[in-house]
């Protein structure tokens, strides 16, 4: 008679180990964890999924704190391809159209006239312009140079400079 009751406890016991049923309590579906609009039911994702939404966080929170704001990057129009400022990118370094328009849509620049400051700015330092595109994703163009170890004044001056002969 002992056997019965001590099974049943263990049944019992296993069943609340588990957990509730699905559906069961909980935040509504899609609130997240703790209703703060976080993943279905808050459960994270692992791996590289976690990541890259942490990634994401970071990177958004680092634009506020340093002046860039979270907003769209404008698309390039047909007119700005066929001008002379997109020419003149060209001959400046070397890369094809294509090859600047999938620069452009990798980087951090905002739109055409930042994107062409920032490849300007950086042939004239012979800085990586990978480097400075990815630094317009956290930070404004001056700030990307210092970050880059150029100084202050040297970077505010060589943005002016790269702003002008882009004509913008």
């Amino acid at each position: 008679m002992k056997k019965i009751p001590m099974l049943a406890l263990a049944l019992l016991s296993t069943a609340a180990l588990a957990g509730p049923p699905p559906g069961a309590g909980g935040p509504p579906a899609g609130a997240g964890a703790l209703g703060r609009g976080g993943p279905p039911n808050g459960v994270m994702p692992s791996g590289s999924m976690r990541d890259g939404m942490m990634q994401e966080h970071a990177r958004g929170s680092a634009a506020a704190q340093n002046g860039r704001q979270d907003r769209a990057q404008a698309t390039l129009r047909q007119s700005q391809l066929e001008s002379g400022a997109w020419r003149k990118l060209q001959e400046r370094t070397g890369l094809s159209s294509e090859q600047l328009q999938a620069m452009y849509a990798g980087s951090g620049a905002r739109n055409f006239g930042e994107f062409n400051a920032a490849v300007i700015v950086s042939k004239n330092l012979n800085l990586d312009t990978a480097a400075v595109l990815e630094g317009l994703k956290t930070h404004r163009l001056g700030q990307a140079l210092v970050n880059l170890g150029v100084d202050k004044g040297t970077a505010e001056a060589e943005v002016r400079r790269a702003r002008r002969e882009a004509g913008n």
